[in-house]
């Protein structure tokens, strides 16, 4: 192989590695993780018109909300609200996070994880419905679950999803994620460099 030929697969090696790496960057927004890699929650979840970010935590009702009961600003008040945020988590997750539950903080199951949203209490209960994040498939319960409103999950197979309201939009439809300058930078570069190795080829 000559310096030119080598210089040309080299470049396009690298283009294809810089490409690579922006839509890996692309496809990972809106992934919340800690120092240890741990996934702790998801930002820019769409329900019905609404944005949300969602954390991940083993705390008890009344220790996160300070306090616990019919009072309580839950994101989501009603089962049909709650159900749909469910499953607007479920279709956020990764790949990897999909594929191994355990890598969500509060689970260390790898083949399992409910993760319960909240939207009702009492003066001794919290009412929720589970996001089933199984290692072969997922879905949300078909049906609520009640905890004590003073109830941790230190179980290695469930967490609660504390959701917070980011925007409103004023449309119905899904919607879409804008990349980070940085990842269109990359994607551009790619895409500048692979077409300047074909145009030097044909020539």
């Amino acid at each position: 192989m000559d310096i030119k030929s080598c210089i040309k697969t080299k470049l396009a090696r690298f283009c294809v590695c810089i490409l690579a790496a922006a839509f890996s960057l692309l496809a990972n927004a809106g992934v919340i993780t800690n120092i240890g890699g741990e996934v702790t929650g998801y930002s820019g979840i769409t329900v019905g018109t609404e944005q949300y970010d969602v954390v991940f935590s083993d705390e008890d009702c009344t220790t996160w909300y300070s306090t616990c009961d019919g009072t309580t600003a839950f994101a989501f008040t009603t089962l049909v609200d709650a159900t749909a945020a469910s499953q607007a988590l479920l279709d956020q997750l990764t790949a990897s996070h999909d594929s191994d539950p355990s890598l969500g903080v509060g689970c260390s199951n790898n083949l399992a994880c409910v993760m319960y949203t909240e939207y009702t209490a009492s003066q001794f209960n919290v009412t929720a419905i589970g996001a089933n994040n199984f290692a072969a498939f997922n879905n949300v319960s078909g049906s609520s679950s009640n905890f004590g409103v003073g109830n941790d999950l230190t179980d290695e197979l469930s967490v609660y999803a504390r959701w917070t309201q980011t925007s409103s939009t004023t449309f119905t439809e899904p919607s879409v994620s804008v990349p980070e300058p940085s990842s269109l930078a990359l994607l551009a570069l790619g895409i500048a460099g692979l077409g300047y190795t074909r145009r030097k080829k044909a020539s």
